[in-house]
């Protein structure tokens, strides 16, 4: 068999990492539109699911848990929107790596309780809602890797300036070059 070839995140629409990130940071800022129709449809159930639960707790005992893990899931789902907005204005705008990872551990939380709040009340659209999220937990750990890298390899902080390539005297002419030879034009 032959092997397989590493793709990064963005090199599939041949776009930079960080043309990439933004874009992506762009499209969560508009999926949270729909966490909050999400937001509201868990809000509300999981509200009045505590309230029959109180009224009747003989009769709704195994409905407990379902109301929790909405529960659990609306405060998930409004956390998944703050970070949406921290994640591109903060994360990548600013370049603040720390919100990024933070941000991958919310969506982790938010893909886990979506996909087991869809297996449990069958409401399986709504949960292709958050594979989106898969490739923007993929886009964000490449860009923090390249933002990291990227900090390694910043130049060391004793090179000065005005300073001069050997064999080139300070304050000469520009160096012109011709078919690959450099030439000082003061000589």
């Amino acid at each position: 068999m032959g092997k397989c070839k590493n793709v990064k995140a963005t090199e599939l629409c041949e776009l930079d990492i960080n043309i990439g990130a933004q874009a992506y940071g762009v499209v969560e800022m508009f999926m949270v539109i729909m966490h909050l129709k999400h937001a509201y449809e868990t809000g509300r159930a999981s509200i009045y699911g505590f309230i029959a639960f109180c009224k009747f707790p003989k009769d709704y005992n195994w409905y407990f848990l379902l109301f929790a893990l909405e529960g659990a899931y609306f405060i998930c789902i409004l956390v998944q929107i703050v970070f949406a907005f921290l994640l591109y204005f903060l994360g990548i705008r600013k370049k603040k790596l720390k919100i990024c990872k933070i941000w991958i551990v919310v969506s982790c939380c938010t893909i886990i309780l979506g996909f087991v709040t869809c297996m449990v009340t069958w409401y399986i659209f709504s949960g292709f809602y958050e594979l989106y999220l898969i490739y923007g937990i993929w886009v964000t750990i490449e860009y923090i890797k390249t933002m990291e890298q990227s900090e390694v390899q910043v130049a060391p902080a004793e090179v000065k300036r005005d300073s001069a390539p050997a064999g080139v005297k300070k304050g000469s002419a520009p160096v012109e070059v011709e078919a690959g030879v450099g030439v000082n034009v003061n000589e």
